[in-house]
């Protein structure tokens, strides 16, 4: 089945391979010290990441899969979040994409992306902006060959661009303001680069696209079971995303 962890070819479908894929991630991995523990991070040179999140009793109570990639958004980074179910290694940025005018708040659209590496920093000194670099896994996506493939589809009448962005993560399905916002959107772009990608530790296969889409640009990942169509260079895709992420030049208190 399909998650995020499949998004960059580790796919896990119970508690034990979830533990062999810790134990064997942690046997690369680089330790990062925080003040909740520390991290370990196992990273391939193709862009997938695994962090184990490990507290001060030395215990694994977490583990979260990332991607670095070359894409870079501008974000005004204004809120700072804690989920009731995130461990002290976890939490949420609510920002704007793409600040105009050198104003933190106010940008093409909010949203909201998981700080993968959130305990390095602690708190953050808000508002401030900077370059991310974001990632989306694909919980649904659609492919098209080029750009008047994707036009020739849309037969509602109300029809997206191919640049269009919608952070549903902050809305409830009857589309009231969510009380705890998600790292989830919905969104359309272009494709810039594409290829297939293998995951050095289990030898298994996974998608990437670099997409441009409104606001900045994006490194997609996919498990291959969601393609319909081959991605290719400047074509379009669209889907629903977990969006997760890293602040390039944090302002920290």
């Amino acid at each position: 089945m399909p998650s995020h962890f499949s998004s960059i070819g580790m796919p896990v479908n119970s508690e034990e391979e979830m533990y062999d894929l810790a134990q064997r991630a942690s046997e690369n991995a680089i330790e990062i010290l925080c003040h909740d523990g520390r991290y370990l991070k196992w990273s391939s040179d193709e862009g997938a990441e695994l962090w184990l999140q490990i507290d001060k009793n030395n215990d694994l109570i977490g583990l979260a899969p990332s991607f670095s990639g070359s894409a870079i958004m501008k974000v005004g980074i204004t809120n700072q979040m804690q989920m009731p179910e995130d461990t002290a290694f976890e939490g949420t940025i609510y920002g704007w994409a793409n600040p105009q005018n050198n104003d933190p708040e106010n940008g093409e659209y909010p949203f909201v992306f998981d700080l993968i590496d959130k305990a390095i920093y602690g708190n953050l000194d808000l508002p401030f902006i900077s370059d991310v670099s974001l990632s989306a896994f694909a919980h649904e996506i659609t492919v098209y060959t080029s750009e008047d493939d994707y036009d020739s589809q849309q037969t509602e009448e109300l029809k997206f661009a191919s640049e269009s962005f919608i952070p549903s993560g902050l809305f409830s399905s009857e589309g009231e303001k969510q009380t705890y916002p998600k790292p989830y959107a919905i969104f359309t772009g272009k494709v810039i680069d594409c290829r297939k990608l293998y995951n050095s530790l289990t030898n298994r296969e996974y998608n990437w696209a670099l997409v441009k889409t409104l606001g900045g640009i994006i490194d997609v990942v996919c498990d291959p079971v969601l393609i319909n169509n081959a991605i290719v260079k400047n074509g379009i895709i669209s889907g629903s995303f977990w969006l997760n992420g890293k602040i390039k030049e944090p302002k920290v208190k």
